[in-house]
Order: C-alpha cells, then sequence, then structure tokens
C-alpha cells in the first residue's frame, strides 16, 4: 500500500497507510467472541503506535512486543 502512495491530507505521513489487528482462535477457545474482538482491537492499536502499515496478532499484544 506504501509504494501505491495514495495521498491523504489526514495522516502524518500525507499518504494512505494500512493497520491490521487479529485475533485468531479454535472453536473450543472461543468462550466469548467479546474477549476476541478486544484482542484484535487492542493488537489494531498496537500496530498503529507502532508505525502502521503493518499488521499485528494479538498474541504480539499478549507478550507486549510487536
Amino acid at each position: 500500500m506504501e509504494e501505491l502512495a495514495i495521498a491523504n491530507s489526514a495522516a502524518p505521513s500525507g499518504v494512505l497507510t494500512i493497520s491490521i489487528g487479529i485475533a485468531t482462535a479454535s472453536p473450543r477457545q472461543i468462550d466469548d467472541a467479546l474477549k476476541l474482538l478486544n484482542s484484535a482491537d487492542a493488537a489494531l492499536y498496537l500496530a498503529k503506535r507502532t508505525g502502521r502499515n503493518r499488521a499485528i496478532h494479538e498474541d504480539s499484544v499478549a507478550g507486549g512486543g510487536a
């Protein structure tokens, strides 16, 4: 996406960026859909804080790293 350099005047860099938060669970682990959603949300905001243009898996959030 960064190589496309799509203009975005609202972004600090002036170009469009993409940040993705990912959370996964196996069918037996999904006992709380809201917990899964919150994990993905936390990963998304970690991706934004650590420079945007990246994907972060929720394991990185739980472990405190990117």
